[in-house]
């Protein structure tokens, strides 16, 4: 099998010997995807079911295993080493980092927790931009950069610069970002500007390096509309919702650290950042203000080292993570501190065999002005084999545990919170195969999860509760497959079954999880400097509510782009929803048998894009 490094792991392990499946998205394949935004990447390229972010702003929630509604609280979202999700339901705003410095993206599948820690059961996402990338080599300056600018439908225009500058040792790097659009709604308009300097320095044995990021987002929200209402006029706003806003402003400055020592790798991040949210929202028939103001700190410090224990290659690693976050809002004070400790094992028992063994102590403290502190001292393990067939082919297997606890809302909001909801646990399982033979992939993984004291929302009782014993079970498969030397494609199917495996709802589907979904894509070149590409995506119907009584309709969507390149200049046509599809991903409750609070995702949209290298 090729080579491949990746740092999903937390520490740099080769692709082939991982118990676990990785997915990687190179910049390459971004740009090759007309991507603007790292969510509408993954789910171009990699088939991951999105739907539109609340607070909008060019956001999307992903969902990696069918956790539905709280899919982003059992996710981890992790850039350049440091985490990014907060302990809240506001979700991780990953539309505000510049697409144009992010060299890669790999999404881990199944439990991180030994890794990430609470809410990772899901998998991460794991972001790695050119910050703290090495240097030019030599001491003759090197200077690169690209300016595109963009205009599309429904008076959208975007405008993004990145430069970097590096000698010898030395980099400097550079991105900003401006994005309006009127989108697809009346009262849905949104622009957002995003910024982003670094500076680094690495030698043979140590590197340093300082980032700060800036993004503001300023979206009118459209809110929801009943089902006749969607089926007549999809593109309306109902008149209570005109009023509706959020703003939302943040900064992160992120410090970097490695260095070799002793047979020894370490390396650190030191992060701070700051969220301020300034939003109306309507509830029912009434709207409500909602402010916050949130200060965050992270700590991250690692050591790896590689030895022999009988003959036997051993490789161990070590690290602590702390994490502290406060919230501000116009109803209360809430915060969220965490310290977890964790260790990894890996040993080669054969010439083609790794074995791997994790364990995590974590330790979660959830204060509240409206709600009973919640604290929480938990073990977590994994244990993982992988074995090396042949060249091409690899099969690995891995067990594990992972937990949530409950977000800061989840505890105490006005509307819905519980302070006396329990720790989500769940007992993971998991197998899979990876082949490659040249230009040819294929990764298939089954997987299961089985859940205690869930963490949901009941339409019913209009809070949040722990469910009866629940289950995510499925198939994935992810290939590659060239059908001629200029094209080829890229199909991604799962199948997903989320239930309540006890209680009274035994069998009953789990809400907002599609059971099937397709993707499919399909890119090369028509003659040289002429490529296209496009997608196919289906998304199978879910139920909206715990009685399974109402749905939301399964939808096909189709995406294509056109891009001409000469030197250094690209232009670039791409048209999302190209048929123009009717459709929704998100509900709640039901109403005489039909969905409720339907909200509409995009209509038809058009784009035109020209870019310059230098």
């Amino acid at each position: 099998m090729q080579r491949v490094v990746v740092t999903a792991t937390r520490f740099p392990t080769a692709l082939s010997r991982v118990p676990a499946d990785v997915q990687i998205i190179t910049a390459s394949q971004i740009a090759e995807s007309g991507a603007t935004t790292v969510n509408e990447a993954l789910m171009k390229i990699l088939g991951i079911p999105g739907r539109l972010d609340f607070y909008g702003g060019g956001d999307y929630g992903l969902d990696l295993r069918g956790f539905g509604e709280r899919s982003d609280n059992n996710q981890v979202i992790v850039v350049d080493g440091l985490r990014l999700s907060e302990p809240d339901t506001g979700g991780t705003r990953m539309a505000g980092i510049p697409i144009e410095t992010v060299t890669r993206i790999e999404v881990l599948r199944g439990s991180s927790a030994v890794l990430y820690g609470d809410g990772a059961t899901a998998g991460a996402i794991v972001i790695t931009t050119n910050a703290f990338a090495p240097s030019g080599q030599g001491q003759v300056p090197s200077f690169k950069g690209a300016v595109q600018l963009g205009r599309g439908s429904m008076s959208s225009n975007s405008a993004a610069a990145n430069v970097r500058w590096s000698m010898g040792s030395l980099s400097v790097s550079g991105a900003v970002r401006n994005a309006a659009s009127d989108n697809h709604r009346p009262n849905a308009a949104s622009k957002a500007e995003s910024g982003e300097v670094s500076l680094a320095w690495r030698d043979a044995h140590w590197a340093v390096g300082v980032k700060q990021v800036n993004d503001e987002s300023d979206a009118r929200l459209p809110g929801a509309l009943d089902y006749t209402t969607f089926r007549t006029h999809p593109r309306s706003t109902l008149p209570k919702y005109l009023d509706n806003f959020a703003k939302i402003g943040s900064s992160r400055t992120q410090l970097h650290a490695t260095a070799q020592l002793a047979g020894w790798t370490l390396s650190g991040e030191f992060g701070s950042r700051s969220r301020s949210l300034a939003s109306r929202t309507t509830y029912g028939n009434a709207s409500f203000p909602f402010d916050s103001d949130i200060k965050a700190r992270d700590v991250t410090v690692k050591a790896s080292t590689l030895w022999k224990l009988g003959g036997m290659d051993q490789q161990t690693f070590l690290g602590v993570d702390k994490r502290g976050w406060d919230r501000t809002t116009n109803w209360g004070v809430a915060t969220s501190d965490a310290t977890g400790w964790f260790a990894r094992q890996e040993a080669i028992v054969l010439e083609d065999v790794r074995l791997s063994a994790g364990a995590r102590f974590e330790e979660v403290k959830r204060t509240s002005t409206d709600a009973e502190d919640l604290s929480l001292k938990r073990w977590v393990w994994d244990l993982g084999v992988n074995h090396r067939l042949s060249r091409e082919m690899a099969t690995w297997a891995r067990i594990g545990s992972s937990f949530r606890l409950a977000s800061v809302d989840e505890l105490s909001s006005i509307f819905t919170g519980d302070a006396n909801l329990k720790a989500q646990t769940s007992l993971d399982t998991e197998v899979g195969v990876r082949w490659s033979a040249g230009d040819y992939r294929t990764d298939i993984r089954v997987f299961r999860y089985a859940l205690s004291h869930e963490i949901a929302y009941d339409e019913s009782l209009f809070r949040n509760v722990n469910l009866d014993p629940t289950l995510r079970q499925g198939v994935e498969a992810d290939l590659s497959i060239p059908v001629s030397r200029d094209w080829q494609v890229q199909p991604h199917l799962a199948w997903r079954q989320a239930q309540f495996r006890h209680g009274p709802k035994k069998g009953k589907a789990i809400p907002l999880v599609a059971a099937q979904t397709l993707g499919l894509r399909v890119l090369g070149d028509l003659a040289s400097g002429h490529q296209v590409s496009g997608g196919l995506n289906v998304v199978g119907s879910r139920y909206v509510d715990n009685d399974n009584t109402c749905k939301v309709p399964s939808h096909t969507t189709l995406d294509v782009r056109y891009a001409y390149t000469w030197r250094d200049l690209e232009a670039s046509l791409g048209i999302a929803n190209v048929m123009n599809k009717r459709y929704f991903t998100t509900a709640y409750g039901c109403l005489g048998g039909l969905p409720k609070d339907v909200y509409p995702e995009w209509s038809r949209a058009l784009s035109a894009r020209l870019k310059v290298s230098f």
